[in-house]
């Protein structure tokens, strides 16, 4: 169908009595099917974007440990003080 087919009527005329047969049967089961499905492979996106930027910021901590911008203490890495020529400021004394 075209849009001028279509125009401004509305949509209680026979031209979607189909369309809501349809519908009807798809928001049975298969519509929640779709929906827990549409759900887990968000959820699995943002799962694993979550993880991503949590290994990548352990490496660059591993690699270097200077770059803790965020000060976690992470286990296997030693935590370093910026010195006194550290492009990070001077260490503070205490």
């Amino acid at each position: 169908m075209t849009v001028a087919k279509l125009g401004r009527s509305s949509r209680s005329g026979p031209r979607f009595a189909a369309l809501r047969q349809v519908l009807g049967q798809v928001v049975g089961p298969t519509f929640f099917i779709l929906a827990i499905a549409t759900l887990v492979f968000v959820a699995g996106h943002i799962l694993a974007s979550v993880l991503g930027l949590a290994i990548g910021y352990y490496l660059l901590c591993w690699l270097n440990p200077q770059m803790n911008f965020l000060e976690l203490k992470l286990p296997g890495l030693v935590r370093e003080e910026p010195g006194p020529f550290s492009p990070f400021g001077p260490a503070t004394g205490d």
